[in-house]
């Protein structure tokens, strides 16, 4: 006679008499049910261990479960992990070597996942472990025009927190030299609701009130003489209107000159930074190749890079002889106060349109970003920097490059 004997069934032996049930193995005395095993939960694969929890067996990994370390059931504290099978303190592990310990990092497999990293938009991924997907830090609303406050300013060009460590206005001509505006006549902001411009004379244009408005030529002179010239002097050449070349060296001492001065964390994740200048002077068209052309300046100070990083096609600073000035018709140049015409039916300036700085950066560093305009020789004759639209990538380069699309020219090589 068979037996098959399972915990979960209950076998009953016939008392006495004749069974009738054809099931009994043998049909006679005594007999056990013959039974089919119910089919159980598959066996666990690889190195999980089957363990008991709520629900049924549940397949874990004893190294690193926390419900269950070294052995089922044996659950590590709220400030621990399991590593190896041992429960450990948090605070004691950097598994992927970030800087930023398992107690806070929500990836410790993942170097460019942590608290200091920025969220980059569009990958699905918490990167900065705030417990929101691709959220976008936003900081440049409500910010009076006429602000005195630095960071006001940087925050207008999304330069948000926590990267921002500090921002000045070291020197300004003038506190009507800048501004935190919605718009510069038809150019609009690129992101948010607010863009910065800096000026040699007044920062405004044709329908602003705080500061009001001024005309850009003959501008405005804020008296405000010499300031040194901020960086390392150096020479340019260019061609002027007869077709005659000349060279010039930067002068020791500048005029009208305005700085914003902004330090910045770099996020973990980040190894470069790009932001949308644009910039306006009075000097074209007839001031061009002549000692008074102003300049604006943007100064990175890092690990990878030290000096001005707003350089045309060409190499040189961006002013009224850069190949990158184009716009220079009324309809492009409308609302600024560069589209009016002067005495002999000549535009008061031209622009380079929108361009996009890009520079590297090292994660962790601070840098600092120095945006400056200055007059030179005299301090009439208006030019405006504008800047807006700062941003992190994780996109790495070597060298600082700008481009205009505006100029089809081509552009330096931000690469390696």
């Amino acid at each position: 006679m068979r037996r098959l004997v399972l915990p979960s069934i209950l076998l009953l032996a016939r008392c006495g008499g004749a069974d009738p049930n054809p099931l009994n193995g043998d049909g006679g005395e005594g007999g056990l049910v013959d039974v089919v095993p119910e089919a159980g939960p598959p066996p666990c694969s690889g190195a999980l261990s089957a363990c008991p929890g709520e629900g049924g067996v549940a397949c874990v990994d004893l190294s690193t479960d926390v419900a269950h370390c070294g052995s089922c059931a044996v659950a590590c504290g709220s400030a621990e992990v399991c590593t190896g099978g041992t429960c450990i303190g948090c605070g004691q592990i950097d598994a992927d070597g970030d800087g930023y310990d398992a107690c806070v990092d929500c990836n410790d497999k993942d170097p460019n996942v942590n608290p200091g990293a920025f969220d980059v938009a569009g990958n699905g991924i918490d990167d900065d472990c705030n417990k929101t997907v691709d959220d976008v830090l936003a900081c440049d609303a409500n910010i009076p025009s006429d602000t005195t406050n630095a960071t006001d300013l940087a925050h207008a060009m999304e330069m948000c927190d926590p990267w921002v460590t500090a921002a000045s206005l070291p020197t300004v001509a003038d506190d009507r030299a800048h501004q935190a505006a919605s718009d510069w006549g038809v150019f609009t902001a690129r992101a948010g609701v607010n863009l910065v411009a800096l000026s040699t004379g007044v920062a405004a244009d044709e329908n602003d009130t705080k500061p009001a408005y001024v005309a850009p030529q003959p501008g405005t002179n804020f008296n405000k003489t010499g300031t040194a010239y901020p960086i390392a002097p150096s020479q340019h050449s260019c061609v002027d209107s007869n077709s005659q070349p000349h060279t010039f060296q930067d002068p020791s001492t500048v005029n009208d000159y305005t700085e914003l001065s902004v330090s910045l964390k770099v996020p973990t994740n980040a190894y470069s930074f790009s932001i949308d200048l644009n910039y306006l002077t009075t000097d074209a068209p007839e001031w061009l190749c002549t000692q008074y052309v102003d300049q604006a300046l943007v100064i990175l100070q890092s690990k990878a890079v030290t000096g001005n990083v707003l350089l045309d096609s060409k190499g040189g600073k961006v002013t009224a002889d850069s190949p990158y000035l184009v716009l220079n018709d009324a309809q492009s140049l409308q609302g600024t106060g560069m589209e009016l015409l002067d005495g002999n039916n000549r535009l008061y300036g031209g622009a380079t349109g929108w361009m996009t700085l890009t520079a590297p950066v090292t994660p962790g560093e601070t840098i600092t970003l120095r945006f400056v305009v200055f007059d030179v020789t005299d301090g009439i004759y208006d030019s405006q920097l504008l800047g807006d639209h700062f941003r992190w990538s994780t996109a790495k380069g070597c060298n600082p490059a700008t481009t205009d699309p505006q100029y089809d020219g081509g552009a330096p090589d931000g690469g390696c």
